[in-house]
């Protein structure tokens, strides 16, 4: 050990004496403090702006876009070559390795040597992070250091395995730049190669473990798996035993085909390990982040808790989809990275199967780009392009007697297994297409409880969830395809009228704006629903108050009459910007972070009023800026006590029932909701906030997550730029000197 140590200090001497070292150095510092600088900059602007609130330490150090781990990351790939050239190369072309393999060191000892110098040299790279770490501690309470700790291992780990691999190719060539270059070139190709062969089932699994891409990325966003540090490991093992081998070949008169063999067996042991150490089965994970950003959310995690034994998915991909190539074989390894990989920590018996078949479907561009085209052809030109067997796709027929996919317009899905039962996840017309953790978490709980079933009541001019139009809530509530849509929180979505009793399965009932009168008929059987315990949800709206004042009385609300109104620049008086009201804050009706600073616009709304005369406990949910609102009516009623939006509760023998009352029934169109001219608006937490209150808290799952309390940084812009004269100019510059110094003396001795 001794001699290693001996070797590892000689050979970092000689780093030190040369002006590539410390030419690299200055070069990662400078790279580095430009994006620390950038990023300093960017969170202090997005504060002065009102904006921000999330955690500092990833915005600034961990972010996946343009942190300053992440550019270090990036920039590890063109120094590496450059600093491991010459560790045997140079041996090779002096003719010193000779006397050093003659020498009493043994191969094991030269090879770890050279190696720990490189590895002392990059503990330089980590300091000066660590140092920019430190910096940022002194400016935010709360650094979540576990978090830019993780981001740290990854760059550390990330350069040992560049500088393995660095090390193999300078054992091969006499020649610095050609080892340089051929270092690049490995590079280039452990980065690619989870490209190659993902078509073949084994050849993939492997391809895709061999590949570096990615393997420091979710390090650095604070999920540390055991899968990846055995792939660091791994690769610098492999590649070290093959320094190891190549030496040691020329100490021996072995064969070329046992060398090559010896080399061979070494490579397949350690892919076998990678390979095996994969497994969900045997991976473990620590999600570093103080909030647990890379875990699933409590919710989440509440449910899964409840899904034991096995479980399994199918995808069912239609190919004339616009989104069929996402579901291709290379890039399933990818996606159960990004889609099932959280749910499969939690419980790793898990299997998936992909089935491609073809039907209809509603991608137009398709048929207009290929006209008197036949489904069957259009499928057989993506088999062809895509080098996949035709015979492996189902056809409509086929795929019916497996599932009905009709109800889902034939649009990819996911159908998860769990218990002798499934469930479907849908994928959604958005950039992200394929289902989130909330979509995946939902589908798991309608397995264990199934889902909740809101009726929207018809007859009297309602407000509709199916048919469309400007005043429709089908957007909201019913569309299969719009991952925000209430149809896909949980709950199923039906239309019926109040002239027979409201059927037992039916969890919520939507009065959305009548514009008659029930009958008494009608009336009856929505107090048996109320009265059986079930929850009730009734919206307004200017003209509807002959028609709810009747039922809103035995609440102990009035809709009063009129509309209210609120003066504003560049926007309609009957545009109310309305906000959350503090009451309600602690049934949940309370938007978090940003959202807080938002509005809920509703384009036509009235006040309610508590009248004293019911039995329900009145909360209020949603209120008015007093000073700027009126109401408009023939009467000139004033607004005191009123609000716009009451949730109602009254315990009955144990059981709550619930209600929530709200003056504007637009405020859930989709013409609202996606309003760029009001702005972000607040609207569809509304909803949610509503739904969940409603359904006691099943639907939709909480996704919340604790707030991060590293979300301040003290520092003011022009600050930024005392950041910059000491990180562009005093350090690199004193690195500079230091290293001009030393080569100096070097060269005078």
């Amino acid at each position: 050990m001794n001699a290693t140590v001996r070797i590892a200090l000689s050979e970092l001497k000689s780093l030190f004496y040369s002006p590539i070292a410390w030419l690299l150095l200055i070069i990662f510092i400078v790279l580095t403090s430009i994006s620390y600088t950038d990023r300093l900059a960017n969170v202090s602007v997005l504060q002065f702006l009102g904006q921000g609130g999330g955690s500092v330490t990833f915005g600034v150090l961990n972010n996946n876009l343009s942190g300053v781990f992440v550019t270090a990351q990036r920039n590890l790939f063109y120094y590496v070559p450059l600093l491991t050239m010459g560790l045997i190369a140079r041996e090779l072309h002096s003719g010193s390795i000779k006397l050093l393999l003659s020498s009493p060191v043994s191969l094991t000892q030269i090879v770890l040597g050279k190696y720990l110098a490189v590895a002392g040299y990059f503990l330089l790279f980590v300091g000066f992070l660590l140092a920019l770490t430190a910096t940022t501690g002194l400016f935010v309470d709360h650094l979540d250091f576990a978090l830019a700790l993780s981001g740290m291992l990854a760059i550390y780990l990330l350069a040992l395995a560049y500088a393995a691999v660095g090390l193999f190719m300078s054992s091969l060539t006499q020649h610095q730049v050609v080892a340089a270059i051929s270092t690049f070139a490995l590079l280039a190709v452990l980065t690619f190669i989870g490209q190659v062969g993902q078509r073949i089932p084994l050849v993939n699994d492997i391809a895709y473990w061999l590949s570096i891409a990615g393997r420091a990325h979710y390090m650095i966003l604070g999920l540390v798996t055991s899968k990846d540090v055995a792939y660091f490991l791994a690769i610098i093992t492999l590649f070290l035993s093959l320094t190891y081998l190549k030496l040691a070949a020329g100490r021996s008169f072995d064969s070329r085909a046992l060398r090559y063999g010896r080399m061979a067996g070494v490579a397949a042991a350690v892919i076998v390990f990678g390979v095996v150490t994969s497994l969900p089965a045997l991976t473990t994970f620590k999600d570093m982040s103080r909030t647990k950003r890379n875990s699933l959310s409590p919710g989440s995690q509440a449910v899964m808790e409840r899904i034991t034994g096995p479980w399994s998915a199918t995808v069912y991909a239609n190919v004339l989809h616009g989104e069929a190539t996402r579901y291709l074989p290379r890039l399933r390894n990818w996606s159960f990275r990004t889609t099932f990989e959280r749910f499969v920590f939690a419980n790793p018996h898990f299997e998936v199967d992909y089935v491609f078949y073809w039907a209809p479907t509603e991608n137009e561009r398709l048929y207009a780009r290929n006209p008197g085209k036949s489904d069957e052809e259009l499928a057989r030109e993506f088999a062809e392009q895509n080098r996949l067997p035709l015979e492996n796709f189902l056809t409509r027929e086929e795929v019916d007697a497996i599932i009905d996919l009709a109800p889902e317009l034939y649009r990819p899905v996911y159908v998860l297994h769990w218990g002798g039962r499934s469930i479907v996840v849908r994928t959604f017309d958005d950039r992200f297409h394929r289902p989130s953790e909330r979509d995946f978490s939902t589908g798991f709980k309608r397995l264990l409880d199934g889902g909740q079933t809101i009726a929207y009541v018809t007859g009297q001019g309602e407000r509709s969830a199916f048919r469309r139009g400007p005043e429709s809530h089908q957007a909201i509530m019913s569309v299969v395809s719009s991952r925000r849509a209430v149809v896909n929180l949980g709950f199923d979505i039906v239309e019926l009228t109040l002239d027979k009793p409201v059927p037992d399965h039916v969890g919520i009932l939507v009065l959305a704006a009548p514009k008659q009168p029930y009958s008494e008929t009608a009336l009856a059987n929505l107090r048996r629903y109320i009265d059986a315990g079930r929850s009730l949800m009734i919206l307004g709206e200017p003209g509807s108050q002959q028609a709810l004042n009747p039922i809103l009385s035995e609440f102990g609300l009035t809709l009063l009459e009129g509309q209210v109104i609120q003066p504003r620049e560049d926007y309609p008086e009957e545009t109310v910007f309305a906000e959350f009201a503090p009451e309600g804050a602690t049934l949940g009706f309370s938007a978090p972070g940003a959202l807080a600073r938002s509005p809920v616009v509703t384009p036509g709304v009235t006040a309610l009023r508590p009248s004293g005369a019911g039995v329900f406990d009145a909360t209020p949910i949603l209120a008015f800026d007093p000073t700027r609102a009126s109401l408009r009516s023939e009467g000139g009623e004033a607004l005191d006590g009123a609000a716009l939006g009451f949730a109602l509760e009254r315990e009955i023998d144990g059981a709550a029932r619930r209600l929530v009352v709200l003056g504007d029934a637009d405020f859930m169109t989709s013409g609202v909701m996606d309003s760029q001219e009001s702005g972000r608006n607040a609207n569809s937490f509304l909803l949610t906030s509503a739904l969940r209150w409603l359904s006691h808290g099943e639907y939709p799952i909480d996704m919340s997550r604790p707030a991060p309390l590293d979300n301040r940084l003290d520092l003011e812009l022009h600050q930024v730029d005392y950041f910059k004269i000491v990180l562009y100019g005093v350090v690199p510059g004193t690195v500079f000197l230091t290293g001009a110094g030393l080569l100096a003396y070097r060269r005078r001795r």
